[in-house]
């Protein structure tokens, strides 16, 4: 079992090939108050959501909070990301992100 951890864990000494980073704590915080809005905003669609008797309003409400939690969770992640700073260069292609946000949204 020690063997399986320690293929997926690094156990004793960090290696001095290792990347290291350190984190951007105010990124770190617009990500975390991001995800809290988006929860706080899907609650509140939620709640419409159980009220209501419309079935167009249904429709709409719901592909409304799916587009809020979507767009939130991948908002939180690509600041997160954006926060941990490397010393290597990094790039995001705008396609293969905004794909990213589509498929976020859409699941």
């Amino acid at each position: 079992m020690l063997e399986l951890i320690g293929q997926i864990f690094i156990l004793g000494d960090i290696p001095t090939t290792i990347e290291t980073g350190t984190y951007n704590l105010s990124l770190v915080a617009v990500s975390f108050f991001i995800a809290f809005l988006a929860s706080l905003t899907a609650i509140n669609i939620a709640d419409y959501i159980v009220k209501t008797d419309n079935k167009q309003r249904l429709f709409f409400l719901s592909i409304i909070g799916a587009t809020i939690m979507g767009t939130g969770i991948w908002s939180m992640h690509f600041i997160g990301m954006l926060a941990y700073d490397m010393d290597m260069y990094i790039e995001y292609d705008p396609w293969l992100t905004g794909l990213s946000l589509l498929i976020a949204i859409g699941l």
